[in-house]
């Protein structure tokens, strides 16, 4: 596990697939809908 290591953007991708196979999703959907909330947040443009 990853419990009591440092938090840092490294990890995303295993707390991705960590999220998706928690919520019986796809990792891409879960990367895709933090993406887009990250931009609604953020105001950010969209990057495609």
């Amino acid at each position: 596990g990853i419990r009591g290591q440092r938090n840092e953007p490294a990890r995303l991708p295993v707390i991705c697939e960590t999220i998706a196979r928690l919520r019986g999703q796809d990792p891409q959907a879960i990367a895709d809908a933090t993406s887009r909330n990250a931009r609604r947040l953020f105001n950010l443009p969209d990057a495609r």
